[in-house]
């Protein structure tokens, strides 16, 4: 499968071109500029909420709504602070287990301001908020989490099929796992020789979704 993934991946990128490498560039450093210090306000125990909610909002992967909940989130303080920390933590390491403690936390987030106007739980946003914490803290298992949509897009453009998963939290750790799987393999390791090879397909999956109109094959 990765070898069918690597070829049309460089189909992709010799479509489009100088202005298709430009996107990438830019997701992928407006991650490398931004995660490694929301990894930094993480570290602490309590951990520095000013700082993290300083950082986040600098980082793309986060529009305009989710940075406004997660505004409302971080005001909630020692429970934000306690909460994230729970999250990254209390991490459990079978799958099964990490899926469901990642679903608390984004019914915990709900709770806490991921929340539409009119009171709808924004539980997309609380698991990109998830994801984002979670690469932070471990960027060799995670990827951010825009959107289930836009992963789907993503991989398909590969060739590649999420298959029907229940919860976010399954969701997250099946394009993490997947990701990491592909960053192992060549070509992709010269994308990212000098970076977080998961940051760097992060940028392609946000990057995909900006260069439809770059390339012949969509």
């Amino acid at each position: 499968m990765f070898d069918s993934l690597d070829a049309r991946l460089l189909q992709w990128l010799d479509a489009g071109g100088t202005a298709l490498e430009a996107v990438i560039a830019e997701e992928a450093q407006n991650r490398l500029d931004h995660y490694p210090a929301i990894q930094r306000a993480l570290e602490p125990r309590p951990i520095d909420l000013r700082e993290l909610a300083a950082t986040v909002s600098k980082c793309w992967v986060l529009d305009r709504w989710k940075q406004m909940r997660f505004s409302a989130f971080a005001q909630k303080g020692d429970f934000a602070r306690e909460t994230i920390a729970w999250l990254l933590d209390e991490l459990p390491e079978h799958p099964a287990d990490a899926a469901r403690h990642i679903d608390e936390f984004i019914e915990q987030a709900v709770v806490a301001g991921f929340q539409n106007s009119d009171g709808r739980p924004d539980r997309p946003g609380a698991a990109t908020l998830a994801s984002l914490l979670l690469t932070a803290a471990y960027p060799a298992r995670f990827v951010d989490y825009p959107s289930t949509t836009r992963w789907r897009r993503f991989l398909a453009r590969f060739g590649c099929e999420m298959p029907d998963l229940d919860s976010y939290g399954e969701r997250l750790l099946w394009v993490s796992d997947f990701a990491s799987t592909w960053a192992k393999q060549p070509p992709f390791r010269l994308l990212a020789t000098l970076h977080e090879p998961l940051w760097v397909i992060s940028g392609l999956c946000w990057a995909s979704g900006r260069t439809d109109h770059l390339t012949d094959e969509d």
